[in-house]
């Protein structure tokens, strides 16, 4: 049985694009959205952004055949990342929210 390199590489290349869920550190990556002291529409975007990535990835092929062999894309383990991204984005809007509001009590 061979199979080419370059037929596996195509085959994997196209998610490519979806890179950000596993190449960075949520924490770190949140963090550091925080330093540039976001506004609400920023948090917006940010949840709109992996929402549109998530829908992107369940829309690909449950598998994909190259050659004799199939490659499963994992759609329900990267379904669970996509739904720590946005929770955690939504922890630290939350955070966000309560020392804004703190801030205008005083």
């Amino acid at each position: 049985m061979f199979l080419p390199h370059q037929d596996v590489v195509n085959a994997l290349e196209r998610f490519n694009k979806y890179d950000t869920i596993w190449s960075k550190e949520r924490d770190e990556e949140l963090e550091q959205f925080m330093k540039e002291d976001p506004h609400l529409s920023e948090f917006e975007g940010q949840v709109f952004y992996y929402e549109g990535l998530e829908r992107e990835i369940m829309a690909e092929a449950e598998h994909y055949d190259v050659g004799p062999i199939a490659l499963y894309t994992g759609k329900g383990y990267i379904g669970f990342i996509f739904w720590l991204w946005i929770n955690t984005i939504y922890m630290y809007m939350y955070t966000w929210g309560v020392m804004a509001w703190q801030f205008l009590v005083k």
